[in-house]
């Protein structure tokens, strides 16, 4: 239901119109009309007597007087009251509520109780509390932002009574605002769901009103975003952007799906979002709002999490070397090296379990007197987007690395094992690493005393996705009945 305050208005003319007695006073401070009421008995389980019974004697200014004017709620009974203004949350007390008690009596001699409930739009209610006779209520303590309606129930105990005659419970003389304000905004949102591909709930769209705008918010659900939304509202449904075929002579013409490019709320979201909000002013239509709510929407789905391990060994090719001075007889494997005690003892324990080994152009340095340059390239592949990778290595004596010809570190000493962060140089799809390795030549050694090789290995993670893209509409009608499924949303406005 959007609007409330007329369907309690019309039970207040079906209530009220079998009384006389007291009236509201319109926007003053004091309770204007009776939503609802239930009686209860007296003590003795009779009838409240008719002319306590009026519960329009409740309405208007508290005469303050022990005449008759005055609404018997009797034992256990209840009544709604409604205020034309609405009852604000000011400084000190916000809500007075008058009771009638012959000849003064305090409380304690005639405790005549009743509670106190609170409401915006007379279907959820907050209780505020309790008083005797005449008593004051703050506010304060409340999280409420506009209050149009009162319930007072009467919770008077017939044996607290000091008296020897009939009694019957709380009679309520007035109700006063202390602090009348604006009436209440009873309007409530309405709320779309909003569905792509004709059946896959992906969100909803949501249409609110702030005085003369319509304030509509598109939000999905799960995992699907939004990159694109566009929306247009009108009075009718030849008025959104739409194909169109003109009638031949004096046949009308045909209208067909619409054009979400042509409507006259278009945004695009780079980076995609799950919520959109347009603010736009509120046609002034004879009948319902018709809203177009085009979306596309997008969803990535994690395939998988793959790990890559690329290690140096004989899978490795060797680009460029010492042995062949024909360079058509590269590339080729390399070769699983001669490992120097010092290798095994130093490096090996870090690349332990990895299938690393020691790699070089053969078993044994070409020549361990001379500089010798060693070129390796691996290429490799990774599946979906890398998301982390390492590389570890070492080469005797020294060694220059790249990934997809991008630097990746130099280093001289073989002893120590360097470790890179190559994410960012990590390609989804085909890898190239190449590693240029120096052995120094040394005067007076040996292939056993200077042998040259690399090592390292290059672990790899990543994610792949698979992403889906749908259009979207807000749930209604469509526009044609057959093809472009696309469709309309129809909104009443509130009154």
């Amino acid at each position: 239901m959007k609007l409330l305050i007329p369907t309690m208005l019309m039970m207040i003319v079906l209530t009220t119109s079998v009384f006389a007695g007291s009236v509201g006073d319109g926007t003053g401070p004091w309770a204007d009309a009776v939503v609802n009421y239930s009686q209860g008995l007296r003590d003795d389980g009779s009838s409240v007597t008719a002319d306590r019974s009026n519960p329009n004697q409740a309405l208007g200014p508290a005469e303050g007087t022990d005449s008759i004017n005055f609404f018997a709620l009797g034992y256990g009974g209840w009544m709604e009251l409604f205020f034309e203004n609405g009852v604000a949350d000011g400084d000190g007390i916000d809500l007075v509520v008058r009771e009638t008690t012959y000849n003064n009596q305090v409380c304690e001699n005639y405790p005549e109780r009743v509670s106190v409930e609170v409401s915006s739009d007379g279907a959820d209610w907050i209780d505020v509390g309790t008083g005797c006779q005449d008593f004051n209520l703050e506010l304060s303590d409340f999280d409420l932002e506009c209050i149009q309606f009162v319930r007072l129930t009467d919770i008077t105990d017939s044996n607290d009574f000091n008296v020897n005659h009939i009694t019957d419970a709380y009679d309520v003389d007035g109700v006063e605002a202390i602090y009348p304000s604006e009436p209440c905004d009873t309007c409530e949102e309405t709320v779309y769901p909003l569905f792509a591909g004709q059946d896959i709930d992906v969100g909803t769209l949501t249409v609110d009103e702030d005085g003369d705008n319509l304030v509509i918010t598109y939000s999905t659900t799960g995992d699907w975003v939004m990159t694109e939304t566009h929306l247009d509202v009108q009075c009718s449904t030849e008025e959104i952007p739409r194909t169109v075929k003109r009638g031949k002579k004096n046949a009308p013409d045909t209208y067909g799906g619409p054009i979400p490019g042509h409507f006259k709320y278009v945004a695009y979201h780079d980076p995609a979002v799950t919520e959109w909000t347009e603010t736009l002013e509120r046609p002034d239509c004879d009948g319902n709002l018709i809203i177009a709510a085009h979306a596309v929407v997008r969803k990535e789905v994690v395939l998988g999490t793959p790990h890559t391990t690329v290690v140096s060994d004989t899978s490795v090719q060797v680009t460029d070397g010492n042995i062949y001075t024909n360079l058509s007889l590269y590339p080729y494997n390399a070769i699983a090296a001669w490992q120097h005690s010092a290798w095994i003892s130093n490096v090996n324990p870090t690349f332990a379990g990895s299938g690393a080994t020691w790699i070089w152009e053969s078993v044994y340095a070409n020549d361990p007197l001379a500089d010798e340059y060693v070129t390796f390239k691996k290429t490799f592949e990774i599946e979906g987007e890398p998301t982390a990778g390492t590389l570890r290595i070492t080469c005797d004596n020294e060694y220059t690395a790249t990934l997809n010809g991008l630097p990746v570190g130099v280093d001289d000493n073989w002893k120590s094992v360097e470790s890179y962060d190559v994410t960012s140089l990590l390609n989804a799809g085909s890898n190239t690493l190449e590693v240029i390795a120096l052995n120094w030549g040394t005067p007076g050694s040996s292939t056993g005393s200077n042998p040259g090789a690399c090592i390292f290995d290059l672990e790899a993670d990543s994610i792949v996705r698979e992403v889906y893209e749908e259009t979207a509409w807000s749930n209604g009608t469509r526009f044609v009945p057959k093809g472009n499924w696309a469709t309309y949303s129809e909104y009443a406005v509130c009154e």
